[in-house]
């Protein structure tokens, strides 16, 4: 075995930058773009593109891969790790740590190895198995850690170090994450929920060379010696298949088998080497796989039936060849209605030496052919929904319909149904429009299955006879007695004319125009068809608020008007019940109705809405002079007015409260004569001023006489002294003016 050459490239804070897939081979493929599918990827019966590493092209395990030889300078057609490196099968990125059981080919860590250029042993430490290299480091995360059920690894591009040998942050680079089957490359930091499960250091040591092309296979020699590498061979089934006797295959689970139809079994052998010649012993000429069927209803029941040994010679048995062993099986009577499963099993002897003894037989046995039985499936009936016979343009419309199975037997596998549609004048051009599915437990013999197009995906359109076809099994899978009454056809008319919905009127309930803070108010709507036809169907009002300083409307109800309410010219009036809504805010609120918000088709669906504003005031008193006059006997003087020199005046003042609550208590009023000078005050009860009433005072002494000339001025101020909080604290004064000659 030669050992590889010590590791060249040194990670260590940012390395690799720009170059993390530079190379790699199948970059202008993924994803899979135009390749030749293979199934031996995760020895199941998926198809996946296999790399020369036998991983799936584009998979994070092809890239890994990819790094790792690169890593250590291995070319492509020669790499010293690979799919089988060492083990039967590295498999899916979860299964990556399963070498770590065996303590041998690879070292599993929750934290990256730190790694210095000072320490003696960079970039190597010892292991079990050999030497691995900390610069290798594979990111690894476990099946169900945001990686599916696969699980995933990376390759570790950079590592930044704290002060303590601790991994601060890791940046990776990685195919067939956030991007399926593209390249891409993240910054992580412990603690991040995507931070990988652990990592993988490949024991380097261990690595060997293969020096066939095609990635011969390597396992240890278990029994002794040193533990030297020996060639064997594995075994395996690549795939069990069922054709016509003219050729064509028929696919599990979806073509039906026939009974007294006689099939070929096709079962190719492969073994993952040049050839199996290193495990067969000299005197065994050929290598026996042996076929097996049973007739069941389930995977679990039924005994499996050998059918035939056919004979490989181990010079043919290469991973490449097109070898097949065939076998003939007619169906008998007794597996009408009922599943047919075939298996078979290579090296049915086990007389050939293998790398791996435990996946000789095909993991095909779980695929199964269903054989036809007595099925005859129509349409029972079909309509527009709602059972409607004709449709206004631009309604929105589906179909429904009842599948039933006139059979004697369910049949083993589901049916779609298909729903086709003819505009008027179209002659026989049918638009397939929508299919849907029906569960084979769902037919039962003489019951019908109701099926219907999701909720109304059509729009009724092009006026006059539609037409509407509807058959089941229209994909032809499940063989009937009578293919020919699968469909049936019907008419629906579409009318021109249609309603026209708006909202006629649109307030606040009880006539309101503003309210108090605090308040509950409910909106009142008056629904209008100002359109030609009648509502078709039910329609529904819905209600929107958008309340101070906000800039988006707010769902707040809806309500729902008949159609019969609704016919020509025709109004309805809706209202929110029991004033469900709370003026929460001070300011200006808006509010939206809309008509038909459910958009059933009318003639113009850009004017079914109204708006309308409302203030909402705060809570409390507002005191004001409302008006100002002087006395003089009975003599009334205002504004402007003159007055003769030593006459007695009372001065007279109206106190009015425009605030929406009642006086509190300590209100005064004050009376000026000459701007500032302080004449005299008065006090108000808190039950004689209420929100909305006014209350006259004036000065309650003898008068007071003025006998200077000129100009003069009175000023009266409610609340002067502040003692009473008011909505508005600057409109409590008025002053009027007048003159003394």
């Amino acid at each position: 075995m030669k050992r590889l050459a010590s590791m060249v490239v040194m990670l260590f804070a940012i390395v690799f930058a720009g170059m993390a897939f530079a190379g790699y081979p199948y970059e202008n493929f993924c994803p899979n773009g135009g390749r030749v599918f293979s199934d031996d990827y995760y020895n199941t019966s998926d198809k996946y593109w296999v790399d020369i590493w036998k991983f799936g092209e584009c998979e994070c395990t092809s890239y890994v891969a990819w790094k790792l030889n690169d890593f250590i300078g291995r070319s492509n057609s020669d790499p010293a790790f690979f799919n089988s490196y060492y083990i039967n099968r590295w498999g899916n990125a979860y299964g990556w740590k399963s070498p770590v059981d065996d303590e041998v080919f690879a070292h599993f860590s929750r934290t990256p190895e730190y790694f210095s250029k000072s320490e003696r042993s960079y970039p190597w430490k010892p292991y079990k198995g050999g030497m691995f290299d900390v610069r290798a480091a594979v990111a690894w995360w476990d099946k169900g850690s945001g990686a599916l059920s696969y699980g995933h690894v990376a390759f570790v591009d950079s590592i930044s170090w704290n002060s303590d040998k601790t991994a601060s942050s890791i940046t990776v680079s990685e195919y067939n994450w956030n991007n399926p089957h593209e390249f891409g490359r993240r910054t992580l930091r412990p603690g991040d929920s995507g931070y990988p499960d652990g990592f993988l250091y490949i024991v380097t040591d261990t690595f060997v060379e293969c020096s066939d092309t095609d990635l011969c296979r390597k396992t240890v020699n278990a029994g002794g010696g040193g533990g030297g590498i020996v060639d064997y061979p594995n075994l395996r089934v690549n795939s069990v298949g069922v054709f016509t006797l003219d050729g064509h295959e028929k696919n599990e689970q979806a073509s039906f088998l026939s009974i007294g139809e006689t099939y070929e079994i096709r079962v190719y052998p492969v073994s993952e080497k040049e050839d199996c010649a290193s495990g067969v012993d000299s005197d065994i000429e050929n290598v026996e796989t042996d076929i097996y069927y049973k007739i069941s209803n389930e995977d679990s029941d039924g005994e499996w039936a050998f059918l035939k040994r056919v004979y490989t010679r181990p010079s043919t048995l290469t991973e490449g060849n097109t070898n097949k062993e065939t076998a003939y099986f007619k169906i008998p009577e007794e597996a009408a209605n009922r599943r047919i499963y075939f298996k078979a099993r290579v090296d049915a002897a086990s007389e050939v030496h293998e790398t791996d003894e435990g996946d000789n037989e095909s993991y095909w046995q779980k695929e199964w052919y269903p054989v036809a039985g007595n099925y005859d499936f129509i349409i029972s009936y079909a309509q527009v929904n709602s059972g409607r016979s004709s449709l206004n343009e631009g309604d929105r419309y589906g179909f429904e319909m009842g599948v039933k199975n006139i059979g004697t037997d369910r049949p083993l596998v589901g049916i779609r149904s298909a729903y086709y549609h003819q505009d008027p004048g179209s002659a026989d051009a049918w638009e397939l429009v929508a299919t849907d599915g029906t569960d084979n437990y769902d037919l039962v013999p003489g019951l019908v299955k109701e099926e219907t197009t999701h909720y109304q995906p059509f729009v009724a359109k092009n006026p006059g006879i539609h037409k509407a076809k509807i058959c089941a099994d229209y994909e032809g899978n499940v063989p009937e007695k009578d293919e020919t009454n699968n469909c049936i056809v019907f008419s629906f008319g579409v009318n021109m004319h249609r309603p026209d919905f708006v909202i006629s009127q649109f307030g606040l309930t009880g006539g309101r125009t503003s309210l108090n803070l605090g308040e509950h108010f409910g909106l009142r709507a008056v629904v209008s068809n100002q359109g030609s036809a009648p509502a078709v169907i039910d329609i529904r009002s819905a209600y929107y608020l958008k309340l101070p300083g906000e800039v988006s409307w707010k769902y707040v109800q809806d309500d729902g008007t008949d159609a019969n309410e609704l016919c020509p010219g025709c109004s309805h009036e809706e209202v929110t019940l029991n004033d469900p809504f709370l003026a929460s805010s001070v300011g200006t609120w808006q509010a939206m109705a809309c008509a038909n918000y459910q958009q059933a088709s009318e003639v113009d669906s850009t004017n079914d809405c109204s708006t309308f504003s409302f203030e909402v005031k705060p809570v409390g008193p507002d005191f004001v002079i409302s008006d100002l006059y002087i006395k003089v006997g009975s003599a009334v003087y205002r504004e402007g007015s003159t007055i003769k020199r030593n006459s007695v005046v009372h001065p007279y003042a109206i106190v009015s409260n425009i605030g929406n609550s009642s006086i509190h208590p300590g209100f005064r009023i004050a009376y000026y004569i000459d701007a500032d000078k302080f004449r005299d005050s008065d006090g108000l009860n808190s039950n004689e001023v209420c929100a909305g009433c006014s209350k006259t005072e004036y000065i309650s002494n003898d008068g007071i006489r003025l006998g200077e000339k000129g100009a003069r001025t009175y000023r009266c101020c409610a609340d002067y002294q502040g003692a009473a909080p008011e909505l508005d604290e600057t409109n409590n004064c008025k002053t009027m003016t007048f003159r003394i000659k």
